[in-house]
């Protein structure tokens, strides 16, 4: 019980360490805007920032920096912890053409 709460805790580490390289990668520039919809953000809106797994933990998707996008608010609650950022990003595309 204590072995796995150690591990717990270590994971919460990781993503935490995880999360602060991509926000300063978002604060260097390199990431500009929501990966899905293309939202820009900016200093005034960054209540709007919301860091995703592309891919879910659900589908095996790991706490890695490679894993790990920026998303606006409303685009990470439509595409949920079900979908990949690649099925999410067909499905705008087929709303779109719709």
């Amino acid at each position: 019980m204590v072995t796995r709460r150690l591990d717990k805790l270590g994971q919460v580490r990781q993503f935490r360490a995880t999360i602060e390289e991509r926000v300063e990668e978002l604060q260097s520039g390199m990431a500009n805007g929501c990966r899905f919809c293309g939202k820009e953000f900016s200093m005034d809106n960054l209540r709007d920032l919301t860091l995703d797994h592309d891919v879910p933990l659900e589908k095996l998707g790991e706490d890695l920096i490679d894993n790990i996008v920026c998303a606006c608010r409303r685009c990470n609650s439509r595409k949920g912890s079900k979908k990949t950022g690649a099925e999410f990003l067909t499905q705008l595309e087929m709303e779109a053409a719709a």
